[in-house]
């Protein structure tokens, strides 16, 4: 295709590449750079080419783009920046305008919060009020993880921090990222930064300034040109409960619950402490929350999303409907390996993997990535991305693969980008059902 300079805003100097994939006549914008190192994959990176005006600025990482990134926030403007977990939008976490901002750029419920990140363990202590046993365990805890993704949820300290920051409920999630840029960005403004995932509320969580664009193209903001992340999934956020001797998991995510009792157990003091998991699947919009994530639909493409449960015809249920309206034709194909190409790929409008070798930390490095790909393919109306809970626990295929810490992690946010709805495909006549 034709490689031509496009300005995707006067900050921009972005090189994109018009690449025409002959195969599906797929039409899509890439990162010139993202396109050369990528060429074996089709997983390329897409920028779409929006209607109407841009208002995002795109600043590129180095002195003087992260300079001009801390007055943005000091001054109570916004900046998309990268973590190693997913991109951020951030805004001065004390700055009650500011916060509100980031609510109103990505549509989001005041219900939800949003957490706050610093630069170093310490600066948490303004933000919080605390015992002097809860900070032990902070500290220990922030030795052990800190930087990296692990968000701690505590009683905030309302004098400090904007209720809003909490959505109204008094407790805060604090989290010392583990990448430069991040913590670049919050030693330049001079501020603890807010910020949830830059992108549009309910979609699928950027991974790339790209991903961020997309969404938030036309807002007000500025958009470090940083690397890719490298976990591709969110912190876990863990509310601290001294009190009940235990710590609850309130969001699944890069830090394992192995890791946490791992570590708990290493010192004396604290390996009496449990390790719960928030049994409560979904909350309602309406309700507010200690952790963002929470919500039914969340991680969701554009397109309608199913998680897919593959059978033998005369193996389901005689009870279950025909799934009105989805045509294998116009549907993205998300499987896990390649279980199914030989039988569905020529049958579907692209078939993709969350992983070639069946590797579970590669499917959930890659979620996101696919499914925003997914959601750009011309043609497409559906996805339908194998039910990995049911895949690996139900009987289905079991053993074949090694189960690791995060199974459960990657099964939620498969469970919340299909907003909970199971389709059922039968094999070979190719069938689908609710």
């Amino acid at each position: 295709g034709d490689v031509y300079k496009r300005q995707v805003s006067t900050q921009s100097t972005w090189e994109i590449q018009y690449l025409v994939m002959e195969e599906k006549n797929l039409e899509v914008f890439v990162r010139r750079e993202d396109f050369f190192a990528k060429n074996d994959t089709k997983l390329t990176q897409t920028v779409k080419n929006h209607p109407g005006d841009v208002a995002a600025q795109i600043l590129q990482v180095g002195k003087a783009g992260l300079q001009k990134a801390g007055e943005i926030i000091r001054n109570g403007g916004l900046v998309a920046f990268p973590t190693e977990t997913v991109y951020g939008l951030g805004a001065d976490a004390l700055n009650e305008t500011a916060v509100r901002s980031i609510f109103t750029a990505k549509r989001r419920p005041l219900s939800d919060p949003v957490i706050i990140h610093i630069a170093d363990i310490a600066a948490a202590d303004e933000l919080v009020e605390i015992t002097e046993a809860e900070k032990n365990l902070v500290n220990y805890l922030g030795s052990k993880f800190w930087p990296g993704p692990m968000t701690l949820v505590l009683k905030a300290n309302l004098a400090k921090v904007p209720s809003i920051v909490t959505a109204e409920t008094g407790y805060v999630g604090i989290r010392y990222p583990a990448n430069s840029t991040a913590i670049e960005l919050i030693r330049e403004s001079g501020r603890p930064i807010a910020a949830p995932s830059a992108n549009l509320f309910c979609h699928v969580s950027p991974t790339s300034p790209v991903h961020v664009f997309n969404d938030l193209y036309d807002r007000p903001i500025y958009i470090l040109d940083g690397e890719s992340t490298t976990f591709g999934i969110e912190s876990t956020v863990v509310k601290v409960k001294l009190d009940e001797r235990k710590l609850l998991v309130l969001r699944r995510g890069s830090l394992s619950v192995t890791d946490l009792v791992n570590a708990l157990a290493l010192r004396e003091e604290f390996a009496d402490i449990t390790v719960e998991v928030y049994k409560k699947k979904v909350v309602s919009e309406e309700t507010h929350t200690e952790a963002p994530g929470q919500f039914l639909k969340h991680y969701a493409p554009e397109l309608e999303t199913y998680l897919l449960r593959v059978v033998h015809d005369g193996e389901h249920d005689q009870e279950l409907k025909p799934l009105e309206g989805v045509d294998l034709s116009s549907t993205v194909f998300v499987d896990f390996g390649r279980r199914h190409e030989e039988i569905v790929s020529t049958q579907v409008r692209e078939y993709l993997t969350l992983s070639e070798k069946e590797d579970l930390a590669e499917a959930m490095r890659s979620l996101y990535e696919v499914l925003r790909y997914s959601e750009n393919i011309k043609g497409a109306r559906h996805i339908l991305v194998m039910d990995l809970d049911y895949e690996l626990r139900a009987g289905k295929n079991k053993g074949e693969v090694k189960a690791f810490d995060h199974v459960d992690t990657l099964v939620d946010k498969l469970f919340r980008s299909a907003s909970g709805k199971t389709a059922v495909l039968s094999l070979p006549s190719l069938k689908l059902f609710l």
